[in-house]
């Protein structure tokens, strides 16, 4: 992997100038990226929608949880959240994806393969997670921070994968884990705080690509490329490259 080969992806859309995991965040950030990262959530009666938190508090101000919510319902109180459906419908093929899963339950895996099958978006086989090179347009990738579900959506898409790191994950239970996730992941998805040098060389030596989020300074940005991170998350896109 050469520093040429690090790219920006686009974290929510273009999430410092239009609302996070919104239809006008990720129609803003097409033509300024090759990929573009999005958060799912279901209602309670299991449609899928792109949103990244458990409540509506933060970005909406409203103490509700997603889950225990009719799409009805939330389409009237944060009409802002847009159903996973139609944001791929709209832009399946502009660029490629990664599709972070917030929700485990079988029924909502099952209706994310569903909706992704209808809009003729496959599952990225992996290579490309692992040797850095963009998810080419109309091609996904799957990501949690379950590794169960991760495990388990492999073996039956045969897709590739994305580890989520959590922030609360120290460097040396990291390298521990490591070589454990390279069976079932093509890939880490790592805070920037993790994203050191030596990190990013213990992830290259596994062959599991390195994704660190979220950039939004160039000298930052600038260092990663320099040491070797596949890619980088970054709410503003257009400027951060």
């Amino acid at each position: 992997m050469t520093a040429e080969q690090t790219y920006a992806i686009a974290h929510r859309g273009l999430s410092m100038h239009h609302p996070e995991n919104t239809r006008e965040a990720f129609a803003a950030a097409i033509g300024h990226t090759d990929v573009i990262e999005l958060d799912v959530r279901a209602t309670s009666d299991c449609t899928l929608v792109c949103t990244h938190d458990r409540t509506l508090q933060r970005c909406y101000g409203i103490d509700r949880h997603v889950g225990q919510i009719s799409w009805d319902e939330l389409h009237e109180i944060a009409p802002d959240i847009p159903r996973l459906q139609d944001v791929l419908a709209e832009h399946a093929q502009d660029v490629g994806w990664i599709i972070d899963c917030k929700v485990t339950r079988p029924r909502a895996i099952a209706e994310l393969e569903r909706v992704v099958a209808s809009v003729g978006i496959s599952w990225n086989s992996g290579d490309s997670l692992r040797s850095g090179e963009p998810i080419p347009a109309g091609v996904a990738a799957f990501e949690s921070a379950d590794a169960k579900l991760l495990q388990a959506f492999h073996a039956r898409n045969e897709a590739g994968v994305l580890e989520l790191v959590g922030g609360a994950t120290t460097a040396a239970q990291l390298a521990l884990t490591a070589p454990l996730i390279t069976t079932y992941a093509q890939g880490v998805t790592l805070p920037d705080r993790l994203a050191t040098s030596r990190m990013l060389t213990i992830l290259r030596m596994l062959r599991l690509g390195s994704y660190v989020y979220t950039i939004n300074d160039q000298d930052r940005f600038d260092q990663l490329v320099q040491d070797g991170a596949s890619a980088i998350f970054t709410d503003d896109v257009v400027s951060i490259n």
